[in-house]
């Protein structure tokens, strides 16, 4: 499995949470930018989403993104799955393996959920 940080901009992403007064952590290399990765095709094995009150200024960047690589991550492959239907083409032509669901506002396959929308 190969390991690559992807952010907004290739800038040094601190570890240090902005809420902290503490001045230890360390600075992560970014490789690639969310749209040079989205245009790369390169597949997707893990994706990592970090949580918290610190990170939620990268929230409106990293959306975008995740939503995006997800369906051609392989997760979904064979499994049931729903997309928001103003994306719904674009997302099933990306994904061909998923057993997508319409109409459906969500979706739930064993341990996977899908859903679009906001309740």
């Amino acid at each position: 499995m190969h390991f690559e940080v992807i952010a907004e901009k290739k800038a040094p992403v601190s570890t240090i949470a902005s809420i902290s007064n503490s001045t230890f952590g360390q600075s992560v290399i970014v490789a690639s930018t969310y749209d040079e990765y989205i245009g790369s095709e390169k597949p997707l094995d893990v994706l990592i989403v970090p949580g918290g009150c610190s990170t939620r200024p990268a929230i409106p960047a990293a959306a975008p993104f995740i939503k995006a690589v997800y369906p051609r991550s392989g997760i979904m492959n064979g499994r049931k799955a729903t997309v928001s239907k103003p994306n719904w083409a674009n997302k099933v032509a990306r994904a061909p393996k998923v057993n997508w669901q319409t109409p459906a506002r969500w979706v739930a396959d064993g341990n996977i959920w899908s859903g679009w929308g906001t309740a």
